[in-house]
């Protein structure tokens, strides 16, 4: 069923815009909805000439709590780290036009998210496929240790808080389990399904979803069950520990927990399936039968709130968000494109306002109109004696007649490009780029009262993608479809009408909010021809060059720093007060970058071979650099002082996999 009004936005709002069923703040408008989208459907076909349009990647995979997960990614933003469990992220969507009419393409997500700790409080696990072991590297030590594991290991996932990791065995359908203290590891083994190549785990690290990813079906090297899962009950007591094999929906795409880590919510293309541990440790297995989110879930952008009451999601390319209660499966919907807007008179002594009203309505009563009507005619039949040369040739026509009738409204195109869910669960925000609009959606309010809505304008921008800051202050709006749009803005959740635009260098590839919500790292495209080209102007060389920009959200300062390789892995140290950068495998030389995120000073390291992944030891305060090498390469980097120190000998099948 759907729950929602019509509803009708005035530009600007005037007093009775709350009894329409809507709040909303906006500036006023230098260019009208359409204008603005005439602008950016114009910047679509350009684009499209210059063959500069970005196709979609993936969907958003935003998180409850702090759950992680892993799989093998490796050269991709955020090295490894499972985006369905890791952090926030915008998603990509679709603009949608008339007939005749060119679509702009979907916005684009990139896994460009801050690094989940990849390594326990103490210690770093790096698998070894080809001797089906994993060596433990003591962060503070430097001691190594290694330990049996089943046939080829190949992804591994550390417990946040703790020093135990869990690695997947591809060869054996079996996962070890590494709990290491005091310069030593236990291992167990649990029975885990075939083909598994993804690991979720539960903020509190006392269960994990093993499952098959088919986004990454490539790297298991063989498909796995599109609907089986395995539910791994953690804990140091190893009587304790067992595996449950569950059925789920088709197609597994992501998992959240909720705070407490009692449930598991796995996204498939049926709707959310729900694991409820407790159950499942005293019962064992049973079929997770999904909550519908709709006639379809394949395109469904899901988010599921902290408490795991309700999934939200849009579709792509629909201009439809829905809500459903996952304890009941009442499913609600909300149509944006109920949201008409109306341009503001270009003539303002036809305002109809207040003031207005009373004074003029006297003079246009019906029969003023109709006098003025007869005079039309009158200068009608002048013109026709000017034609012939007559005497009324110097009549002028009288004047139209006056009107106080509104504009109809202006109905666009507001099909949902993003949708993102906020921190703590209580609102989502959902951006259509063909308006230039944000929509705030409280949970689960909206839904039966859309006056609870409120909607505003960014002005003068293309903007399709949301990022929220950690704290849920702030986020960014922006646009990953244009390789020209140098633009990104700040949008304060307080008082989002304080809106802030800065204005960067090049166009914006992907964005990642640092965990402290003081920064923002902007990975931006890069404009094909070499930037070194002799005769080129600056703005051409910075265009053609790799490059990424650091944003402070309270000062709106950005900082453009200009690289020779595209963005590889990278990693914020637990306190926020540094940020580790890697280069992909195009990179000519083995260099490293830490960033000062306090000054935004950035030192450039060159390691002895290859850096391809990288993470923080919290208890150590320093920072693991795995490089490829063929004994198996580890530098320690004490995030404070910088000093390195590095371990070698060790046979990671010339790579630590995560």
């Amino acid at each position: 069923m759907r729950n929602y009004d019509e509803l009708r936005l005035r530009r600007p709002v005037p007093m009775e815009a709350e009894s329409m069923g809507l709040l909303m703040t906006t500036r006023t408008p230098a260019l009208s909805p359409a204008e603005r989208l005439r602008k950016a459907r114009g910047t679509a076909l350009v684009l499209a000439g210059l063959g500069l349009c970005v196709g979609a990647c993936s969907a958003s995979e935003d998180s409850l709590s702090s759950g992680v997960s892993a799989r093998s990614e490796e050269g991709s933003f955020g090295a490894s780290s499972d985006m369905s469990t890791g952090g926030t992220g915008s998603s990509f969507g679709s603009g949608s036009g008339g007939a005749g009419e060119v679509s702009l393409p979907p916005e684009v997500e990139l896994s460009a998210e801050f690094e989940l700790p990849k390594a326990g409080q103490r210690y770093v696990y790096a698998a070894s496929p080809e001797h089906d072991s994993v060596a433990v590297i003591d962060a503070e030590t430097l001691a190594i240790h290694t330990v049996e594991a089943g046939e080829t290991p190949t992804y591994l996932q550390t417990l946040a808080g703790s020093d135990a990791a869990i690695v997947l065995n591809v060869g054996s359908d079996d996962a070890t389990i590494i709990r290491s203290a005091d310069g030593k590891s236990t291992t167990m083994e649990l029975d885990v399904m075939t083909g598994a190549n993804a690991i979720a785990v539960s903020p509190d690290g006392a269960h994990a979803v093993v499952y098959f990813d088919a986004a990454y079906a490539s790297s298991a090297g063989q498909l796995g069950s599109f609907q089986d899962i395995t539910v791994l009950t953690l804990d140091a007591d190893e009587t304790k520990q067992h595996s449950t094999a569950m059925t789920v929906g088709f197609r597994p795409i992501r998992v959240f927990f909720n705070t407490e880590g009692t449930h598991a919510y796995v996204v498939t293309e049926e709707g959310v399936s729900i694991l409820d541990f407790a159950a499942i440790d005293t019962d064992g297995g049973t079929i997770a039968a999904p909550v519908p989110l709709g006639p379809t879930a394949e395109s469904l952008d899901v988010s599921v709130t902290p408490d795991g009451k309700y999934a939200i999601g849009r579709e792509e390319g629909s201009s439809i968000v829905r809500l459903v209660a996952l304890d009941s499966a009442e499913l609600q919907e909300i149509d944006l494109s109920s949201l008409a807007i109306i341009p503001m008179p270009t003539n303002p002594d036809a305002d109809a306002g207040p003031d207005a009203g009373p004074d003029s309505g006297p003079e246009l009563d019906a029969g003023d109109a109709g006098d003025a009507g007869d005079a039309g005619d009158a200068g009608d039949a002048g013109d026709a004696d000017t034609d012939s040369g007559g005497d009324n040739a110097d009549t002028e026509p009288s004047p139209p007649p006056d009107t106080t009738s509104p504009p109809p409204p202006e109905i666009i195109s507001l099909a949902v490009t993003d949708l993102d869910l906020s921190p703590t669960g209580d609102f989502a925000l959902a951006v259509a780029r063909d308006a230039s609009a944000v929509v705030r959606i409280p949970i689960p309010g909206a839904f039966t009262d859309t006056s609870q809505l409120t909607v505003q304008f960014i002005e003068d921008e293309l903007v399709g993608s949301v990022a929220f800051a950690p704290d849920g202050n702030q986020a960014l709006l922006y646009t990953t479809i244009s390789q020209t749009n140098e633009r990104i803005t700040i949008l304060d959740l307080d008082a989002p009408e304080d809106y802030r635009t800065v204005q960067l260098r090049k166009a914006i590839k992907a964005v990642a909010i640092a965990p402290d919500s003081d920064s923002a790292l902007i990975i931006h495209h890069k404009l094909e021809g070499d930037a070194n080209e002799i005769g080129l102007d600056v703005p051409t060389q910075i265009d053609r060059a790799y490059g990424y920009s650091l944003l402070g959200l309270d000062a709106g300062f950005a900082k453009l720093e200009l690289t020779d390789a595209p963005l590889g892995p990278f990693t914020s140290v637990p306190d926020g007060s540094a940020l580790f950068l890697l280069f992909d495998e195009s990179a000519a030389s083995y260099e490293l970058q830490r960033v000062n995120l306090a000054t935004f000073a950035v030192d450039h390291m060159t390691l002895g071979s290859r850096p391809v992944s990288i993470g923080s030891v919290p208890a150590s305060q320093k920072v693991f650099v795995g490089q490829d090498h063929p004994d198996g390469r580890i530098s320690f980097i004490d995030w404070v002082s910088s000093e390195i120190e590095s371990v070698t000998g060790f046979v990671l099948n010339s790579r630590i996999r995560e």
